[in-house]
């Protein structure tokens, strides 16, 4: 699972997580968190759902379907948080522009004309998800084979497994920002 959120952080975000662990005390505890400050964009939006999604994926994968476990649940719902904003709030659907989470009262928008989309929103984002697992399987399996063994793994060594299944990422400082280079595209201009 832990690994799963891994492998999608790496290739999307082409950075390497702190640490990765999957012996934690507390059930409540996330093996795997964002350890990076990521600059909130459309692009990076859609990339961060694919990051909660692929933990429950990642055991479907590997495991079967029928034993994917439930801990996957608050992955989902943040996942489903992030879609209903992209979609509710930040306007990033061609055919929805309102802001459908107005609250104040004349204000306020149905919302269910939205869950369609985001429902929508988040199959595709599945199964792009999937395609980015099964592309890279065999990093899934040698990172999660590690993982299992060592029960915590720290950013060296996952950096060195990635670069053996040719995933070039940076090791980045607790808060980095990433951040696109917006000057960069505006000097190209």
């Amino acid at each position: 699972h832990e690994a799963g959120h891994a492998v999608v952080y790496m290739y999307l975000m082409k950075l390497v997580p702190l640490q990765l662990k999957s012996r934690i005390a507390s059930s409540y505890a996330a093996g795997f968190t964002f350890p990076h400050q990521i600059h909130e964009t459309k692009q990076n939006l859609l990339n961060k759902i694919k990051i909660y999604l692929a933990g429950g994926i990642a055991e479907e994968l590997i495991f079967g379907e029928n034993l994917a476990s439930v801990g996957r649940s608050h992955d989902r719902e943040m996942a489903t948080t992030f879609a209903a904003a992209y979609i509710r709030h930040y306007g990033f659907d061609e055919n929805h522009q309102a802001t459908y989470n107005l609250e104040a009262y004349p204000y306020r928008m149905q919302q269910h004309i939205t869950d369609e989309i985001i429902e929508k929103l988040m199959k595709k984002l599945v199964q792009e998800t999937k395609d980015i697992l099964t592309e890279n399987i065999e990093f899934l399996k040698e990172l999660s084979i590690s993982l299992c063994i060592k029960g915590s793994l720290d950013g060296k060594e996952m950096a060195e497994i990635s670069k053996k299944h040719h995933l070039n990422v940076l090791m980045k400082e607790e808060g980095f920002l990433k951040i696109d280079e917006y000057k960069k595209l505006l000097d190209s201009q």
